[in-house]
């Protein structure tokens, strides 16, 4: 009941209708209408940090009569006025009861006449029940003066309990409520929160009879509950207002699919009842399902092991087929050629209602409620506009293939029909096997790190080769051996459609015919199916159950079969041989090993592990609307006849379709059949642009989506946009607050437009952003080059004077091959008299960062090749210590983005933008109807990710650190200029660009944010070993660089995790040492080779040690461990980052771990039906297998962690290793060994530790 404000209205607009009575105070006299109001009040229990209490609706007409109002009012029978006093009563009765009964319970009295007085001048005023809620501002006339007898605090106190009688009524007829903040809920009855996640709170609650008309009835009549959703902090994160309008129509758009789709009527959908918005938070109402979720089903105590009946099994299936129709009906459903998925079907999603008489006998299977919908999609708006990222993750393991497979067709409907193959073989298991298998076999299916993972695999070589996970199609093999599964029977049918139809990554089409709306798809041979042919499958097992009874349940008994049994699942753990120990005098008994998976009954043993999020979750990147800067920018430009050098262009031809579109719609989107673009593109430049776009989908589809976000036009719900939308500043359109102001194409590269684009970035940096200016170095960089004033050009290069200040760029670029341009100690006097910048010889590269530094106003440069010495006899290893003061004193550092070599440039002319420019019409959407400005629609080429850090200049090795260690870049690339501070990215098209995990290493203090947004230390970690992954597959110039060129980021890593370190391993005493030592050879890397450092300038290069990736070369990952799933070993490796660790055979001393080692217990070669158990990943690539007779050791630096309540002994547990071989003796004879590689094995497979600690170089 968000009422409009009634304006103040003056004495001059007043008529008076009532005068007021000469009356003197009255005796006190007891009030029949208070005392019926006590009574009457209810409590409402919904907010527990407010007090509530509300008079239900019905109850004033009953508490109110003539004859009390008038003795309330104290009106004797006998009054001079009796005609004014009547018409009191009859406005009262007629008009303004609720303004009554508020003005009674404020306080105000008919005893000292002050109630009479206070009606009289509300009446006059013109405020009647339709005038509610009133503001304070109501009680005012625009002189100023309060109404009688009101005052500040009586005024108040109105306002506070109007809220008792203007209570909300839930109603089939009114589901979108919008209400005011202070209203209250008529809730009488509220459980604890039931479920608590990212999105809020669930609470199960009961409304007040008179304020919930026509409730959804249980099969006994009665009401059912209602359950609240509580959504959290829908708009506390965001003052943006463009992200306010996208989350307002979101909203809307929500709300309104929810209740068309209530309009179905389905049985196996849950009831939407309504939907609130009470200030800044929002609800979502639907029935209560007594039975909780369908995981919580059956798990509960009475359905552990079900009773296999033939109705049982009828039940099932036909609730299966239900939620598979409730799941068609979503995808089919709204206009032709629209669909909707759910996005986030699991168990927990699936709720169980009790819709008919439940029987003593037998389990009663309750009704299948599908939930949720649109709610998922809902929040990931919600969460996207957070600022601070609280690391919530969303549920992955239902998820299907293609959300790890960059696949053009994007996110289709058949996304559902993965994760409903994904229920159904759970319900099989459950249903055959009781709830102990069911979680017995969910927890098989993990991941190499042992956490639980997505029900398919991707291949390390290829990510885009998936497969089914092999412990999934090991149980659906071992399901057809059960009973109910060999003969013609439901279940076995229904497996066959979860393998053959659901749990089937390829999603081919069958092109054979057009689709329209009147043709649903297929799917290809071998494909996932569409929901609408899973239902003729269903009902194709709903028909032969019709005819044959016996079809549902063959009637075998099940009292002998006892648990799952996956003859060939994937071999997770080992169990020791029973001959583990060896028998007195047997020397070389062989010990035979048993394939993983079984226990001695044959069942799965039993693994509990949680589930673990990535960082994943932080690499998204949103194009959020920002008119500030490109309005200021715009009017800057416009001031110095610079605008007018923005590129023009005709408006585009338009076919009848196109020409209705209006792209500042709320939730704008398009739904094109190929085969019409085609047709249309040679008459509709606007047809053309999206037929152009659509090209990776031809031959796959037979239609393309595209969905305004923002400023942006994604295909197929794809993240990465393939359109975007920009405008001009002076657009008069309603709605234009949603586009972005911007360049449809950048200006020529060099030209004053671009300069004074960069400059604008820079400027208004420094006004806004003082976290991102630079700290000036003390002593500055060594050398610098001089450029001159801007009176007395030159290019030279100089010796800078400790104690001064230098404000300089820093050239961030890439050497390339050939002889490269440098300063060496023979040619430095004449660099420093003059560089010579004219001919072929001196690097374009240099020649446009000296272009550049003019150009935004600076006077020195600082290029590596130039301003240091390069050379034997050179000062690189000494200034390449300086490496992190250069970069993060810079005032601006410029990085050749797309440039190879130094003789390539990077202000050279930049790819075309394909656009085109839309009319703007006079319409009611034109505010001014004129249809001024200019509206375009382009080519999305804002993609710093692909341009700059997935682009030429990134792959060098030294650059990790540059950009991290800088304050502000400027990138250039072939096809804009980027800008990234501390503030995010923004683009030369205007465009600007957020991605978290971006923002880490743009961090102007890096590692700050990381520490702010990622504060738990396990996910520090993880995105510094992400790091470290990143780093070993950079290229250099000179391999033995490799320690160097991050030695000043690792710096600062370790001071933020409090630790120490060095050689890309870090130690703080607790589990980051054992953690960093297991780094592993990476997947696609076939071997590490030995990177040689004998002739490094570094004289203690050649001592880096054999457990340091970094004197390889070649890629690295880390063994994928979840974090807090595994019991450290702290004490089997001693502080190698210690004075005392350091052996000294050599002037320099080379350092050494110090580590407790155990040999191999085995005494042959490990069967291959074991391999799974044993991971061997060795650092020269050879084949991975464990060997009895090598001379290995193993230092065990962790265990798997076992459950409350698991009994694992530690035989069992999985054991993660770094791999020791001998190196040859030191000077005094001692072993010394040198690392090898990594791994993990049961404990039963090694030997006792050894005495004494092994020292490994």
């Amino acid at each position: 009941m968000a009422g409009q404000e009634p304006k103040p209205i003056t004495r001059s607009d007043r008529k008076l209708t009532f005068p007021r009575p000469n009356r003197q105070p009255q005796a006190s006299a007891s009030s029949v209408i208070s005392s019926e109001i006590s009574r009457s009040l209810q409590k409402s229990v919904f907010d527990d940090n407010r007090d509530q209490e509300f008079l239900p609706e019905g109850c004033i007409n009953v508490i109110l009569t003539p004859d009390r109002v008038r003795k309330e009012l104290r009106i004797p029978a006998d009054s001079e006025e009796k005609e004014h006093e009547e018409g009191i009563v009859n406005f009262v009765m007629q008009s303004a009861m609720r303004i009554f009964i508020i003005t009674l319970i404020t306080g105000f009295s008919g005893d000292d006449g002050k109630l009479h007085t206070a009606i009289i001048d509300l009446a006059n005023m013109g405020i009647t029940d339709k005038s509610l809620p009133l503001c304070k501002d109501n009680f005012r006339d625009t002189e100023g003066e309060l109404l009688q007898p009101f005052n500040e605090w009586s005024v108040d106190n109105f306002c506070k309990k109007q809220w008792m009688v203007l209570v909300p009524i839930i109603s089939e007829g009114n589901p979108m409520l919008e209400l005011d903040t202070n209203e209250i809920l008529p809730v009488t009855w509220k459980a604890p929160a039931s479920e608590s996640g990212s999105f809020g709170e669930v609470f199960r609650v009961r409304f007040h009879e008179k304020h919930y008309i026509n409730p959804i009835l249980k099969y006994d009549g009665t009401p059912a509950d209602v359950a609240i959703k509580v959504i959290k902090q829908v708009y506390r994160d965001t003052t943006d207002q463009g992200k306010l309008e996208e989350l307002k129509d979101e909203w809307d758009r929500e709300v309104r699919a929810h209740i068309a789709m209530r309009d179905y009527r389905h049985p196996n959908i849950i009831e939407f009842i309504a939907a609130i918005k009470r200030g800044i938070d929002r609800y979502l109402l639907f029935r209560w399902a007594e039975l909780g979720s369908l995981r919580q089903f059956w798990e509960a105590p009475g359905h552990k092991r079900p009773t296999l009946t033939s109705s049982l099994v009828r039940d099932v299936v036909y609730q299966i087929r239900g939620v598979a129709d409730a799941l068609d009906k979503l995808h089919t459903f709204g206009q032709e050629g629209e669909s909707y998925r759910h996005g986030d079907l699991k168990p927990e999603n699936i709720l169980c209602c009790i819709d008919k008489a439940p029987c003593d006998d037998e389990l009663n299977f309750p009704t299948l409620k599908v939930s949720d919908m649109g709610l998922a999609k809902h929040h990931k708006v919600v969460t996207s506009m957070r600022n601070n990222t609280s690391m919530q993750y969303t549920t992955t393991r239902y998820e299907p293939p293609e959300v790890v497979m960059k696949s053009p067709l994007g996110l289709s409907r058949r996304y559902d029909m993965w994760s409903f193959g994904c229920i159904a073989l759970e319900m099989i298991v459950w249903l055959l096997y009781g709830s102990d298998s069911l979680e017995k076999f969910n927890s098989q299916i993990i991941d190499e790190g042992r956490h639980r993972s997505h029900w398919f695999v991707v291949d390390h070589n290829d990510k885009s080769r998936v497969r089914v996970h092999p412990h999934v199609k090991a149980t659906i093999q071992a399901l057809y051996s059960d009973p109910e599964c060999r003969e013609n029977t439901a279940l076995r049918d229904l497996l066959k459609i979860v393998e053959t139809k659901l749990l089937v990554v390829e999603l081919r089409d069958n092109h054979l015919g057009p689709f329209n709306g009147s043709s649903p798809p297929k799917s290809g041979d071998g494909s996932r199916v569409y929901s609408g042919e899973l239902m003729k499958s269903l009902n194709e097992i709903v028909s032969r159950g019709q005819e044959r009874e016996k079809y549902w349940f063959t009637g075998i008994s099940r009292k002998y079969i006892k648990d799952l049994r996956v003859q060939n699942g994937p071999p997770l753990l080992l169990a020791p041989p029973k001959d583990k120990t060896k028998a007195p005098g047997v020397e070389h008994q062989h010990r035979r090993l048993r394939a993983v998976g079984h226990d001695d009954d044959g069942s799965l043993p039993e693994i509990r592990v949680d589930e673990e999020p990535s960082l994943a979750q932080l690499d998204k990147t949103e194009f959020p609307v920002d008119n500030r800067f490109a309005a200021q920018l715009v009017a800057d430009l416009a001031s110095r006849s610079l605008y007018s050098l923005a590129p023009q262009t005709s408006t585009a031809r338009l076919c009848q379709t196109c020409a209705t579109y209006n792209l500042f719609e709320p939730q704008f989107h398009i739904i094109d059949k190929l085969a019409d673009l085609d047709i249309r593109r040679g008459s509709c430049d606007f047809c053309k642009l999206r037929w152009e776009a659509c090209h990776s989908l031809r031959g796959q589809a037979t239609t393309a989506r595209f969905d305004r976000d923002q400023s942006m036009l994604k295909l197929n719900e794809n993240a990465t946009p393939i359109l975007s939308i920009c405008r001009s500043a002076d657009l008069s359109i309603a709605n234009s607050h949603f586009v972005q102001i911007g360049f449809p194409k950048v200006p020529p590269a060099a030209s004053p437009l671009q300069f004074a684009i960069l400059s604008s970035w820079l400027k208004d940096c420094d006004d806004n952003h003082p976290g991102c200016i630079p700290i000036k170095a003390y002593p500055p960089p060594t050398r610098l080059v001089d450029l001159g004033p801007t009176d007395a050009p030159t290019t030279r290069l100089i010796h800078t004077d400790p104690s001064e200040s230098y404000q300089y760029i820093a050239l961030s670029h890439p050497w390339g091959q050939g002889h490269p341009f440098c300063t060496f100690p023979h040619n430095l006097t004449k660099h420093q008299k003059a560089i010579p910048t004219d001919g072929s010889g001196f690097p374009a590269t240099f020649r446009d960062a000296i272009t550049a530094t003019r150009a935004l106003g600076l006077r020195y440069l600082w290029i590596d090749s130039l301003c240091i010495i390069q050379g034997p006899d050179g000062d690189f290893e000494k200034e390449a210590k300086r490496m992190e003061d250069v970069f993060s004193s810079a005032y601006c550092v410029i990085a050749a983005s797309s440039a190879r070599g130094q003789h390539d440039g990077f202000l050279n002319s930049r790819k075309e933008r394909q656009f085109i420019q839309l009319p703007v019409r006079p319409s009611p959407l034109t505010s001014n109807g004129n249809g001024s400005g200019d509206v375009y629609v382009c080519r999305f080429i804002d993609n710093f990710a692909e341009h700059v850090l997935n682009g030429p200049l990134s792959k060098r090795g030294w650059v990790l650190q540059e950009r991290a260690l800088a304050r502000r870049t400027i990138y250039f690339t072939d096809w804009q200029a980027y800008w990234e501070c501390g503030c995010g990215v923004r683009c030369e098209t205007l465009t600007k660009v957020d991605n978290k995990l971006f923002s880490f290493l743009g961090d102007p203090s890096f590692p700050s944010k990381l520490s702010t947004s990622l504060s738990d230390r396990g996910e520090r970690i993880r995105f510094y070993e992400d790091l470290y992954r990143q780093y070993s597959r950079l290229n250099f110039t000179r391999l033995t660089d490799r320690p160097i060129a991050i030695a000043g980021l690792e710096q600062r890593m370790i001071s933020d995790l409090n630790a120490k370190g060095g050689y890309g391993i870090l130690h703080d005493g607790q589990s980051l040492l054992p953690r960093s030592l297991l780094w592993r050879r990476g997947a696609e890397q076939k071997e590490l080779k030995r990177v040689d450092f004998s002739e490094a300038l570094q004289s203690e290069g050649k001592h880096f040690p054999s457990w340091s990736w970094m004197v390889y070369d070649g890629a690295i990952d880390y063994l994928d461990l979840p974090l807090g799933g595994v019991d450290w070993r702290i004490d089997a490796v001693l502080d190698p980052f210690t004075p005392r660790a350091r052996h000294r055979d050599t002037e320099n001393g080379t350092v050494e771990l110090r580590a407790v080692v155990r040999p191999l217990a085995i005494e042959s070669d490990p069967e291959e039906e074991v391999w799974g158990s044993v991971g061997v990943i060795l650092d020269d690539g050879e084949e991975g297998k464990l060997s009895a007779g090598k001379d290995w050791r193993f230092v065990v630096v962790g265990t798997r962690k076992i459950a409350e309540g698991e009994e694992v002994g530690m035989d069992l547990r999985t054991h993660y290793l770094l791999i020791i071989a001998p190196l040859g003796q030191d000077d005094g004879g001692q072993k010394v060994y040198q690392r090898i590689g990594v791994g993990y094995m049961p404990g039963w497979f090694l030997g006792e530790e050894e005495s004494e600690r092994a020292r490994v170089r």
